[in-house]
């Protein structure tokens, strides 16, 4: 599916390229008929030079330039914390919290080194990405499943702690009223 969505994207690329080309060739036509010629128009030499696209940097680039800045590497340092926290309050207890005061101190200590090593850090799922996620959401599921199952089980024995009592009590009861009037 994302093949898909990325052809089409390519095409839509493409097309929008095509596009770009004939409106430039259409406006060079245009001067060149402005200025008389008709045949074998140079733009160089009517000073028409190509413009050169500046190339927007992929994410993974993007990701690398943030990190290098100091600014940039205590807000993905803070965001690398606030993850840790969530994951920990998803896997482990849903009241876990790191103390404000922590995550900053946290925070300044690691961020020098997301800034020393952020480029090489950036790409580290490279094309796996996808993949990676897909499994660490799997994986989360297949936790979230066991872990409320054995809750499950827990208030299940729970309850037949709390019957058993009941029933030796009225058990007992009984016993009693029988050898009661048996006497």
């Amino acid at each position: 599916m994302q093949e898909n969505n990325e052809q089409v994207q390519n095409e839509e690329v493409s097309s929008a390229t095509v596009e770009d080309e004939q409106a430039r060739a259409d406006a060079v036509a245009a001067m060149a008929k402005s200025l008389g010629i008709e045949d074998d128009f140079n733009p160089e030499d009517a000073g028409i030079k190509d413009e050169e696209k500046t190339a927007q940097p992929d994410e993974t680039e993007q990701l690398k330039m943030l990190m290098a800045d100091s600014d940039g590497a205590l807000f993905a340092t803070s965001e690398i914390i606030n993850t840790f926290e969530s994951l920990m309050q998803q896997f482990g207890h849903r009241d876990f919290k790191i103390d404000e005061q922590e995550k900053e101190q946290r925070v300044k200590a690691i961020a020098p080194a997301v800034q020393k090593y952020g480029g090489s850090v950036a790409g580290v799922f490279g094309e796996w990405k996808v993949e990676v996620f897909a499994a660490l959401a799997a994986g989360s599921l297949a936790h979230g499943s066991l872990k409320q199952l054995k809750e499950l089980k827990a208030i299940d024995k729970a309850k037949e702690v709390k019957l058993e009592p009941e029933e030796t009590t009225e058990t007992q009861s009984e016993t009693a009223t029988e050898s009661a009037q048996a006497a």
